[in-house]
């Protein structure tokens, strides 16, 4: 199971590219792991090597996780996907309790909730010896005080305190919780032995990974919550890249798989929060893209010192895993070569850096409905700034190394616009007067600085 000598230079010159310390990844087709290899380091500072058994936070990559173990509740009648959430946790509610009241379970798995992030996340991130939260349902309770950013099943907003509503939703239902439904469900069927749920169980294994924040050329230790329960359903998984490979094989197979039946997989893997006019858009944990008629699902992950990225391509059952002990890093950009080179072929583009295929026919803004989104966006002391240049525009995002970058976006739908490299979506919102008061992206809100 080892890469070919191209795969291995492609991986190898982003490693460098990008200073990560240590990576593992794979490929799979069909039920079979083609190439699974390690390289790099584990931890750097004591020089442990990076195995294919070592063991890692896959961060947001938790989601599609989460995900499973609600459509098997669904498979099984216990839970229906438009019902309001409410029906099942009768205390859920936000400071609108009208809005919250119309929140349904499929709203969370696609992020359409209007819920976004509250800023709860940051505060366990930021202190990460504190508990901050007994566990999902203080995080959940907690929420009642929340703004809603806008009205539900209204607009895209990444929000990880939505998938925690997620993850009570299955410790309610499920007779047990997340965890350990997803030990009995998913990781024993599928034979993930090395996988855990929780970042004690990590912590006391032999072979697991030290996360590494790169500042300039050097690196220095992360530091992930003690408990991070609360969170866990968003990004609590820990596995090896083998256990991960066994379930992208798993999450490609409609016909036979251990997990779930082949239609509820597939609702997973269908757009359900459209990305304007696109076709490309959010499904339950997996985002969606096409190129040309081919599917593309993939999805990213990232937590201090780690960054994670798979994409599969379910209809051929190809799929590719890059699990790393570092950020900032950009681990999209090797599975989508790696993927690129398995197929022979380009899959979306013959350079990572080239735009990505993203076809629209909503009419290109002109100068002066651009000039409408221009100007700078704030949100906790982090500064946007957009700027127009027909028939694009171009936001100006900070890094957490203090590199400042540039991406371009093309408009997909009112107020809406698609990032041209990454596919990251804009969406610009607008106050009582029909000004544009804020921009919403990543589930964060930036206000519009007057």
């Amino acid at each position: 199971m080892t890469f070919t000598a191209t795969q291995r230079a492609i991986i190898r010159e982003t490693m460098e590219a990008q200073g990560i310390p240590g990576l593992a990844a794979a490929i799979v087709k069909g039920d079979e792991i083609l190439a699974a290899e390690a390289f790099g380091y584990r931890d750097l500072e004591d020089k442990l090597p990076m195995t294919t058994g070592t063991v890692m936070p896959i961060a947001s990559l938790s989601k599609s996780f989460t995900a499973t173990a609600i459509m098997q509740l669904v498979e099984e009648g216990k839970l229906r996907l438009d019902d309001p959430i409410a029906r099942y946790l009768p205390d859920f509610r936000f400071a609108d309790e009208t809005a919250s009241r119309s929140i349904t379970p499929r709203m969370l798995l696609c992020h359409k909730s209007g819920i976004g992030r509250t800023g709860h996340q940051t505060r366990v991130l930021e202190e990460p010896e504190r508990v901050h939260y007994r566990g999902r349902a203080d995080l959940v309770s907690r929420l009642a005080e929340v703004q809603l950013q806008t009205p539900p099943n209204e607009a895209w907003s990444y929000s990880n305190e939505g998938y925690a509503v997620l993850g009570l939703l299955v410790d309610t239902l499920s007779g047990s919780s997340l965890e350990e439904h997803l030990e009995r469900r998913v990781f024993g069927p599928l034979g993930m032995t090395s996988t855990c749920s929780g970042f004690p169980k990590w912590r006391a294994m032999p072979d697991r990974a030290v996360g590494h924040l790169r500042q300039g050329a050097r690196h220095a230790r992360s530091r992930l919550p003690q408990d991070y329960t609360a969170y866990g359903a968003g990004g609590g998984v820990c596995t090896t890249v083998i256990d991960y490979a066994r379930y992208l094989a798993a999450s490609m197979d409609h016909d036979g798989t251990a997990i779930l039946a082949g239609g509820f997989l597939d609702q997973m893997q269908t757009v359900s929060m459209p990305y304007g006019d696109t076709g490309w858009g959010y499904g339950f944990g997996w985002q969606v893209s096409w190129s040309g008629p081919r599917k593309v699902v993939h999805h990213g992950g990232g937590l201090p010192g780690h960054s994670t990225y798979a994409m599969i391509l379910p209809w051929e059952r190809l799929g590719v895993a890059v699990l790393t002990n570092a950020s900032p890093a950009k681990p999209r950009e090797l599975a989508e070569r790696l993927l690129s080179d398995a197929l022979d072929a380009p899959l979306f583009r013959p350079n990572v850096d080239d735009p990505l295929p993203i076809r629209t026919k909503y009419p290109a803004p002109d100068a002066e409905t651009l000039v409408e989104y221009a100007g700078a966006y704030e949100h906790e002391n982090v500064r946007l700034m957009v700027d127009t240049t027909p028939p694009d525009l171009t936001l100006t995002i900070p890094s957490p190394d203090g590199v400042t970058e540039s991406a371009s976006a093309v408009a997909v739908g009112r107020d809406l616009f698609m990032g041209w490299q990454q596919g990251d979506l804009l969406r610009f919102l607008r106050g009582d007067d029909g000004r544009v008061v804020a921009l919403l992206t990543g589930g964060v809100c930036y206000s519009r600085v007057l």
